[in-house]
């Protein structure tokens, strides 16, 4: 009787325990799943790869680290900007981008386009036929609505 009465009582805190490993591992999942990395390529890893690409020398890339720094504090910037706008356009139009894209892509754009053209700047004119190319790539591969605020 007593071997019985510890048995279940084992199997009852056996159970309790697995479910809330089952618990913990689901809920884990499931942020991850809701909230993935926002950044999945850090500007370091950009500017490496584009200072491979285009075979820049220490100087170039020294440029194009402050270009990319630069160009990180105006995002920034727009990005406290827009943020409490996005919030209430959301709310007033949801998922037509159009008209947030109407607002919010022209001055993400023209962000974009005086950082382009500052790289394009330090470039030679090989160098700067390979960035041609790696923007032509690059811009069909993200023709998506700009990233929200």
């Amino acid at each position: 009787m007593m071997k019985s009465k510890l048995g279940i009582v084992s199997l009852g805190i056996l159970v309790f325990l697995l479910g809330g490993v089952a618990g913990f591992v689901t809920n884990s999942l499931y942020r991850e799943h809701i909230n993935p990395p926002q950044n999945m390529f850090q500007p370091t890893d950009v500017i490496e790869g584009i200072a491979r690409e285009l075979n820049l020398d220490s100087g170039q890339k020294d440029q194009l680290k402050e270009i990319f720094r630069e160009t990180t504090l105006e995002f920034q910037r727009l990005n406290e900007e827009f943020g409490p706008k996005y919030d209430i356009l959301n709310k007033q139009y949801g998922p037509k981008y159009e008209e947030l894209n109407r607002i919010y892509r022209p001055r993400f754009d023209s962000i974009r386009n005086r950082s382009d053209q500052k790289i394009r700047d330090i470039l030679n004119p090989e160098q700067k036929k390979k960035f041609e190319d790696f923007l032509e790539k690059f811009k069909a591969a993200t023709m998506q609505p700009p990233p929200t605020p």
